[in-house]
C-alpha cells in the first residue's frame, strides 16, 4: 500500500512540475527572464523537497 501512495505522490508532483515549468517557459516567450529563471527555480525546489522528506526524513 505504501508503494501505491508513493507512486500517486509522485506523479501528483510530476504533474505540478510540469504545470509550473510550462508556466516558466511562458514567462520566458513574454520576454521576463528573471521571473522565468524564479518560476523555474520554485518548481525544481517543489519537486525536490517533498521527495527528499518522504525518502530521508521519513
Amino acid at each position: 500500500m505504501r508503494n501505491l501512495n508513493m507512486i500517486i505522490i509522485v506523479i501528483f508532483l510530476l504533474w505540478v512540475f510540469i504545470k509550473t515549468v510550462s508556466y516558466g517557459k511562458w514567462t520566458w516567450n513574454r520576454k521576463n527572464r528573471l521571473g522565468a529563471i524564479a518560476i523555474i527555480i520554485i518548481a525544481i525546489i517543489e519537486l525536490v523537497l517533498p521527495i527528499y522528506s518522504v525518502y530521508f526524513i521519513l
